[in-house]
C-alpha cells in the first residue's frame, strides 16, 4: 500500500465503504430470519445465544467500518489510509470470524452441515462414493 497511487488507494477505500454498507443492509433481516419461523427449539440456548451476540457485534463493527471508510474514501485522505487502512479493517475481519464459528455452531445444532464455500457437493451426499 506504501507504493499505491492516491487514487488507487481512495478506490479501495470505497471498495471496503461499499462491501461494510452492503453488509450491513442486510444483517438486521437475516438476524430476524434466522430467530423466526426456524426450531430454535432445537438448537441450545447458549448457541442461540451466541449467536445474536454475534449479530449485535458484527453489526457494531459494520457500522465503524462504514463509517471510517466513508471517511477515508474522500479525496485527500490517501495517507491516512497508507497510514492505518489494514489496520482500521482488523475488527470487522474478527467480528465477521466470530460471527462464522458462531453461525456454524447454530447450524450444526439444527442438524445442518456447513461445508466452506467453494468446497463443492459432498462426494457422501450422493451415496455413491468417489473413486479416485
Amino acid at each position: 500500500m506504501r507504493s499505491a497511487s492516491d487514487p488507487v488507494l481512495i478506490s479501495r477505500a470505497r471498495v471496503v465503504r461499499d462491501a461494510c454498507t452492503s453488509v450491513l443492509r442486510e444483517l438486521d433481516g437475516t438476524r430476524q430470519e434466522m430467530f423466526a419461523g426456524h426450531p430454535v427449539n432445537r438448537v441450545p440456548l447458549p448457541r442461540r445465544t451466541a449467536l445474536d451476540r454475534n449479530f449485535i457485534q458484527l453489526r457494531a463493527s459494520l457500522t465503524q467500518c462504514s463509517t471510517e471508510f466513508t471517511e477515508m474514501s474522500n479525496p485527500g485522505k490517501a495517507q491516512q489510509i497508507r497510514d492505518a487502512g489494514a489496520s482500521r479493517i482488523l475488527p470487522t475481519q474478527d467480528a465477521i470470524q466470530s460471527f462464522e464459528t458462531a453461525g456454524t455452531a447454530y447450524m450444526l445444532g439444527m442438524g445442518v452441515k456447513v461445508r466452506p464455500y467453494g468446497a463443492g457437493d459432498s462426494p457422501l451426499a450422493s451415496g455413491s462414493p468417489q473413486t479416485h
